[in-house]
């Protein structure tokens, strides 16, 4: 969307386990993974501020493999480092000088995509660690705006924006991103008046292995989740208690897996603001509200393990716990950051004005 904006939400459900794991950047922990200290990284937390070498905004990144992590923004720039972010290798997309990639989605060392918002909607994919880029999707229709993307596996992903003329804007892709196809409007939701995504990380969408994608909505009169078991084949919508109205709404999730999943947001023209603005799904299509989430706005969220997230956003970065009773959030730091990814070892940072960081993960 093109105000960015956010809620907080916490999403719970009690669905059968999956023993599936995500495979794509925005979930790089296992089931299987061992606990993180949580107390250490509570009472030790030190971002280590690194320099990009570039002066454009990053929304966009992902962490892919011991050391390697991609970011994407503003001026049509990509980066790339295999070295958990001590050196940068830059590369600008020609003939992309004006435009803002808010999202990219890596495979591994060498090969990702990246998203562009506003209009025309671009999405490029390199196969060479960003030395060359192809042009695999286009949209120049009237009122275009994506706001991310997310993939199930190494071959299927899907992305959305805003709605155009009335029908939300949903495409996939069944060959790695090389195709794109509009999902049929007959069996999406319909829109509120007003509802539109965020594309301040492009993490309003999830998707998991099996055909599983949640999408975050917001700036109408509720907040909701658009909901499909089965690729985009069905839809359903989860409305929650969580403020939505103008500049204000569900802003980023991510799942841990089927059964337990958070979302982060607030309002960006009052973003110190916290109050009810998140909750606990304790059944199907159910939502409670919970008074107090993490400190104001926040642009993006993604799990440590199965107990642990973090968020980050304009008013900082926070931590969440899981707990027999739902939760809770830390405050860690008051710096602004715009994005972040969980890789193996580190969490990266990225924001404004080349603005990078990380945080070492606590030994297990």
């Amino acid at each position: 969307m093109k105000t960015i904006s956010l809620c907080l939400l916490l999403i719970w459900g009690f669905a059968e386990a999956q023993n599936d794991v995500s495979m794509n950047h925005k979930l790089l922990t296992g089931k299987g993974k061992p606990l993180i200290d949580v107390s250490g990284l509570q009472s030790d937390f030190k971002l280590e501020k690194l320099l990009t070498g570039v002066e454009q905004h990053f929304r966009g990144v992902a962490a892919v493999g011991e050391n390697t992590v991609w970011a994407s923004g503003t001026g049509g720039t990509v980066l790339r480092s295999t070295n958990a972010g001590e050196e940068w290798e830059v590369s600008r997309i020609e003939g992309c000088d004006s435009i803002d990639f808010r999202d990219i989605h890596a495979f591994n060392n060498d090969t990702a995509l990246v998203l562009a918002a506003g209009k025309p909607a671009l999405i490029y994919r390199t196969e060479n660690a960003g030395k060359d880029w192809k042009l695999v999707y286009r949209n120049d229709q009237p009122g275009i705006f994506m706001d991310g993307f997310d993939f199930f596996d190494e071959e299927r992903g899907m992305a959305y924006g805003d709605p155009i003329d009335g029908q939300f804007m949903v495409i996939s892709s069944a060959d790695g991103g090389f195709s794109w196809q509009q999902v049929s409007t007959d069996v999406l939701p319909a829109p509120l008046t007003n509802e539109a995504g965020f594309a301040a990380s492009g993490t309003g969408i999830k998707c998991l292995p099996g055909g599983f994608v949640r999408i975050a909505t917001g700036n109408g009169a509720k907040a909701r989740i658009l909901a499909s078991d089965d690729y985009g084949l069905s839809w359903r919508v989860e409305d929650t208690e969580v403020i939505s109205a103008s500049g204000c709404g569900i802003f980023s999730i991510d799942f841990w897996d089927r059964d337990f999943g958070l979302a982060v947001g607030g309002s960006y023209e009052r973003p110190e603001e916290r109050l009810n603005v998140s909750a606990i799904q304790s059944s199907p299509n159910t939502w409670e509200t919970i008074e107090y989430g993490p400190r104001g706005y926040h642009s993006v969220v993604q799990f440590i393990d199965k107990r642990t997230a973090i968020c980050s956003g304009r008013t900082g970065i926070d931590l969440f716990v899981r707990s027999d009773a739902g939760g809770s959030w830390t405050s860690l730091s008051t710096e602004a950051y715009y994005t972040l990814s969980v890789g193996k070892n580190y969490i990266f940072f990225l924001g404004k004005d080349g603005k990078f960081a990380r945080v070492a993960l606590p030994a297990n």
